[in-house]
């Protein structure tokens, strides 16, 4: 059996260390992914708009051809009881491409993007809403990507 020395112990928990601290797939302090959820400034409609601000080289997966692949955005919207609501969406732009790891086309988008939900009329005014969303995130110049995001993000219908 080896044994180790002090200095052999303190250059394992050195590396041991740097590696934890500077891991994109543990450090999510830097999550390249930020998401706000806000009230829709539409007098004629009741409805939420979900802003996604995404760092540069890196992509969110809006959906994907196929049942393998990475994880797709997905909404859960629910009521102050936990109930799902339904709701209508309004997708941004998207793009497409043949994607290299997943060896399919998916869809995604960059920099940023806006979702509108718009809420049913039977949703009264003072309601407590909370919309759940998961989405999976890659780098483009690294190919390092994030576990799948679930946020749940509660707002007050006014």
């Amino acid at each position: 059996m080896m044994k180790m020395n002090m200095k052999h112990s303190f250059l394992l928990v050195f590396i041991f260390s740097f590696f934890v601290g500077h891991s994109p797939l543990i450090a999510q302090d830097n999550a390249p992914v930020s998401v706000e959820l806000r009230l829709l400034n539409d007098s004629t409609l009741k409805g939420l708009v979900m802003e996604f601000t995404v760092d540069s080289n890196w992509i969110v997966y809006d959906s994907i051809a196929g049942d393998n692949g990475p994880i797709p955005l997905s909404f859960q919207m629910l009521n102050a009881k936990g109930v799902p609501v339904n709701f209508e969406i309004k997708k941004p732009k998207i793009k497409k491409k043949f994607d290299d790891l997943f060896m399919m086309d998916i869809y995604y988008f960059e920099d940023h993007a806006s979702y509108q939900f718009i809420v049913p009329s039977a949703i009264k005014t003072g309601s407590i809403l909370t919309m759940e969303v998961e989405y999976m995130c890659c780098n483009l110049s690294t190919g390092v990507c994030m576990p799948p995001t679930n946020q749940l993000l509660k707002i007050e219908l006014q």
